[in-house]
């Protein structure tokens, strides 16, 4: 529950900057190809959202689940370059978080790990770690028919408003924990 009611504010306010950045444009003068990006940034808004926030709830289920043996062999296929900018856009916010909060997610990791009842948890395994928050971001995405530089555009204001709201987060987590004797 901490975690969506930090994360949805984080994932609002990146939508309005992208509507502002992007009604800005469009002000100026920028191709029609703007306004049909802020129409559709408009439309994905609410579904943006659910998929994001189904994805979190998800993350938190996922730990109740002891893991097992991964027998899944990695799927390869081609990207297209669209699709391989915005993977690095969403990758590149994931590490720029982790180093921004590793020392508190150190301990959140820890923290949950013992909750969770295992010996460690993976980066995506944790469910308020910046790689799953990315990957639950990229999902939302992924439902919604947007171009790349809405989704990249997207991914950056994100990430501005990610820092701070985790840092709150990771604060408020490890200390709930602490104070519960974990």
């Amino acid at each position: 529950r901490l975690t969506q009611e930090s994360m949805s504010p984080a994932l609002d306010a990146a939508m309005r900057r992208t509507d502002d950045f992007l009604f800005d444009r469009t002000a100026q003068g920028a191709e029609d190809v703007e306004l049909t990006a802020l129409r559709d940034l408009r439309r994905a808004r609410a579904q943006v959202s659910q998929v994001f926030q189904e994805r979190l709830a998800h993350g938190f289920s996922l730990l109740r689940v002891a893991p097992g043996p991964r027998t899944d062999k990695p799927e390869l296929s081609l990207l297209s370059e669209e699709a391989l900018e915005e993977q690095l856009a969403t990758e590149q916010m994931a590490e720029g978080l982790f180093r921004q909060h590793a020392t508190s997610l150190e301990l959140l990791d820890q923290r949950l790990a013992m909750v969770a009842g295992r010996t460690v948890l993976a980066g995506r395994e944790n469910p308020v770690s910046p790689a799953h928050i990315a990957e639950c971001f990229r999902r939302g995405l992924g439902s919604v028919e947007l171009s790349t530089s809405v989704r990249i555009t997207l991914c950056k204001f994100f990430e501005r408003e990610l820092g701070p709201a985790l840092t709150r987060l990771y604060d408020r987590l490890n200390a709930m924990l602490s104070e519960a004797g974990v």
